[in-house]
């Protein structure tokens, strides 16, 4: 969001503000950070259509947390994953006309159709599912689908099981969205591709990582890696980070070399193993890890370590070394 704008009441400028505010939705009290323009010349104060859509998806976000209720992202890839048309997966669940296709939209579905679209996540219950509207296919179709799900079943049984992050379901916790690999090594690959090399070591991509995330956070309502960051004594670390570069290492999204520094022994630097591709992001999405490239691209590691510091999410769960919440602290964050 843009932090100052014309006044729509007058000739001068308006800053970007926020305050705490409680707001009703379905019968329910959620809190959110509200945002809303200050005319400096007139005083009055309004919002924007960016604006009002960042203060629902907080409540809709709190709301599908609290109900259990699928994400949007979590929507379309439960689709996407079995190669089917939203038209499709309608006539698979029993749904309405274009329910599917609303939901993907943001429209939030009963507690009953949450269920039943966690339910179709999983690929051996989605198998039956689909085996009992067989009539829907031509026997290709569905001879191709099934094969597709089986694919599926074996691939999940056979996941390694290697822990990135403490949160399994979008929470407060983790802006909202599960970790995603394929997002983490898009983003460390587009940075390892594009900033100084001779900072390119973990401590700097750990707290490159949480402003991306944060400020995702603060400008779009959701994270963009879905991580966690703990407030540990070198600033906001990603939860288990150790293992998520093993993972990314031994995934071959990136290598590790040493070299000698005069300043600080031995560093391990880490460079892409893979090209930087960002198709995984929103236009929106891509604005953030653009501007978090060009703020910190020549930034040494220590002085971005430095800056970390100064985070209100940093300073107050240091000292128990807490995950930094992103619904109580992305909003203070400033760069």
């Amino acid at each position: 969001m843009e932090k100052i704008i014309e006044c729509t009441f007058c000739d001068g400028e308006a800053k970007l503000q926020h305050e705490k505010k409680d707001i009703s939705y379905r019968k329910e009290d959620f809190c959110i950070n509200q945002y809303y323009y200050k005319c400096e010349k007139c005083g009055e104060e309004f919002t924007t259509d960016k604006v009002d859509e960042n203060a629902l998806l907080q409540v809709h976000n709190q709301y599908r947390t609290k109900h259990t209720i699928p994400f949007v992202y979590e929507i379309i890839e439960t689709r996407e994953k079995y190669g089917l048309s939203a038209a499709r997966m309608n006539e698979i669940l029993g749904m309405g006309a274009n329910s599917y296709s609303n939901f993907e939209k943001g429209d939030i579905p009963s507690s009953a159709i949450a269920t039943l679209l966690t339910l179709a996540d999983n690929p051996s219950i989605f198998k039956e599912m689909a085996s009992s509207k067989k009539e829907l296919f031509n026997a290709r179709a569905f001879d191709e689908l099934i094969a597709k799900i089986d694919r599926l079943i074996i691939k999940e049984g056979e996941s390694r099981l290697v822990r990135i992050d403490y949160e399994s379901k979008p929470s407060s916790l983790n802006g909202f969205r599960v970790a995603s690999m394929e997002r983490i090594a898009s983003i460390l690959c587009y940075f390892l591709s594009t900033c100084k090399r001779d900072f390119n070591d973990k401590l700097k991509l750990n707290k490159m990582l949480f402003y991306t995330d944060f400020i995702g956070y603060q400008n779009n309502g959701q994270s963009l890696s879905g991580l966690s960051y703990r407030a540990i004594q070198h600033g906001p670390a990603p939860s288990f980070y150790d293992a998520l570069f093993t993972y990314l290492q031994a995934g071959k999204y990136i290598d590790a070399e040493w070299e000698e520094s005069p300043n600080r022994g031995a560093v391990q630097i880490f460079v892409p193993s893979t090209a930087s591709d960002l198709e995984l992001f929103s236009d929106s999405e891509k604005e953030i890890i653009y501007f978090i490239q060009t703020k910190f691209k020549d930034t040494p590691s220590w002085d971005l370590r430095n800056k970390s510091h100064d985070a209100l999410g940093w300073l107050e769960c240091h000292p128990n070394k807490e995950i930094i919440d992103y619904q109580k602290y992305a909003y203070s964050l400033a760069l």
